[in-house]
């Protein structure tokens, strides 16, 4: 049979049919443009503030073409399914723009809305002054008292410490700061103008004479207006990524199995 004509030419045949087909398969094509080499030079003249010379930018084409032909072999092989990674930054991205607000910038009668909703927010803590007296035994402290009110030079009372005699319009985040927690847990209960305690600190023991409470206050808008401004589009951001995560559940739907 081997020598039958009809067979090498069949065979030939085939093989030629079947190189022709490898070597003509569409070949995917990858556009290098003018808006390729823009982008390239635009990110290369923000990051090193000058613009990039013909070598360089022919160099960050060359980086851009393997990287681009890797993503879609890549792709191709479906190397992005079930990564954790990219998947985290797809969403990220994706929130990015479902909450991007554009840099709109409310009116006044807007933003004077949202300060008096979160008025809270913008208000300064009660604040206290107070008198104290260090003591590293609770027992002594609470004997001190006993005489205290009839003494005037109480500041040479108690023992020597790096603590202040007298603080000035503190809130309870700075006393727990000083202090510790469970001191500024009790300022409520010091007494105006009477000496009290003692009162337990991260140092010791304290008699404690309040001498003036401050009730929180509201600043101004005008003063804090940029700081308004910047919560005001952060909740927008928020808002909008709600509304938007939301219309993408109502087009799901959601089988627990």
């Amino acid at each position: 049979m081997l020598r039958e004509p009809i067979l090498w030419f069949i065979v030939v045949g085939a093989f030629l049919f079947a190189a022709e087909s490898y070597f003509t398969t569409e070949r995917e094509v990858l556009v290098v443009d003018d808006g390729v080499r823009n982008r390239l030079a635009s990110l290369w003249q923000a990051q090193m503030g000058s613009p990039a010379t013909e070598q360089q930018l022919g160099s960050l084409i060359d980086s851009w073409v393997r990287e681009e032909v890797m993503l879609r072999e890549a792709l191709r092989l479906n190397l992005d399914r079930d990564d954790t990674i990219i998947r985290r930054r797809l969403v990220q991205k994706l929130e990015f723009l479902a909450e991007d607000i554009n840099g709109e910038i409310p009116d006044s009668e807007t933003l004077e809305g949202f300060y008096r909703l979160n008025i809270e927010k913008y208000s300064e803590p009660r604040r206290y002054s107070f008198s104290q007296i260090y003591f590293s035994e609770q027992a002594l402290a609470t004997e001190q008292l006993l005489t205290l009110d009839s003494l005037s030079d109480w500041k040479n009372l108690g023992e020597v410490t790096m603590l202040n005699s007298q603080y000035f319009a503190r809130s309870k985040r700075d006393i727990s700061n000083i202090l510790g927690g469970e001191f500024a847990d009790v300022v409520d209960e010091f007494l105006l103008s009477e000496w009290a305690g003692p009162f337990k600190s991260s140092f010791g023991y304290h008699l404690v004479r309040l001498e003036r409470v401050d009730e929180p206050a509201a600043v101004p808008i005008a003063s804090i207006e940029m700081k308004v401004l910047a919560d005001y589009q952060e909740n927008q951001k928020r808002q909008k990524l709600k509304d938007y995560f939301e219309s993408l559940l109502e087009q799901t739907n959601i089988e627990h199995r």
